[in-house]
């Protein structure tokens, strides 16, 4: 993940120099299982644009798809482009973006999506979602959508924690308390039983708290 990062930094860096291509696009698809860093690692993202003066501002606005959906056509473009002001100079992070399928909208709107997309990929946005379902998105949801990416450096995985980490997790959540051996391998072992049995709706750091 942090090489993937450093070369979309890179990237984004010689895009802003007089003599680049201007097919340069500053979008990120996060994907993977909820608990594994992707909000916290787009924050980072961020902060660390803002220093290296490649945004304004810097800041992370994190939105759903339900808050980009009109209730009549037309409204989406106008919820779309108020969400992306406020993003304006810094991040839009869309939570479970595989939502702008079309066929995924149970309104009477069926191309809301697409109206939102539009507008979305005039900023710089990250979208987020479980892998299976993203990855639908970017190769079914909308026509032409893969190349309004870069390549593989916008798609970045986010792997589940291994139990050795999500025990990490798990003593931060209880930091300050007394604790004894037995507790620990206790706790371990049930850490240990729930990773080999998780699924793919696992909650990673969110199944420790």
């Amino acid at each position: 993940i942090i090489t993937q990062l450093e070369l979309f930094i890179e990237a984004l860096r010689n895009s802003k120099s007089e003599d680049a291509s201007p097919r340069f696009r500053p979008h990120l698809v996060f994907s993977g299982n909820p608990g594994t860093g992707k909000t916290t690692v787009a924050r980072l993202l961020a902060d660390i644009l803002r220093e290296e003066g490649l945004l304004k501002r810097g800041h992370l606005i994190e939105a759903t798809v339900g808050d980009l959906e009109g209730e009549y056509i037309g409204q989406t473009r106008i919820k779309t482009q108020a969400l992306c002001d406020r993003a304006r100079g810094g991040v839009l992070f869309i939570d479970e973006a595989y939502g702008l399928m079309s066929n995924s909208n149970h309104g009477d709107h069926a191309d809301y999506g697409k109206e939102a997309i539009e507008v979305l990929m005039q900023f710089m946005v990250i979208l987020c979602g479980y892998k299976a379902d993203m990855e639908n998105l970017i190769q079914n949801g909308n026509q032409g959508f893969m190349r309004r990416f870069n390549g593989k450096e916008s798609f970045i995985q986010f792997n589940d924690y291994t139990p050795e980490v999500l025990y990490t997790i798990f003593q931060r959540q209880i930091k300050g308390m007394e604790t004894d051996d037995e507790f620990d391998n206790a706790v371990q072992n049930i850490i240990n039983y729930q990773y080999s049995h998780r699924t793919a709706r696992w909650g990673n750091a969110g199944e420790m708290e």
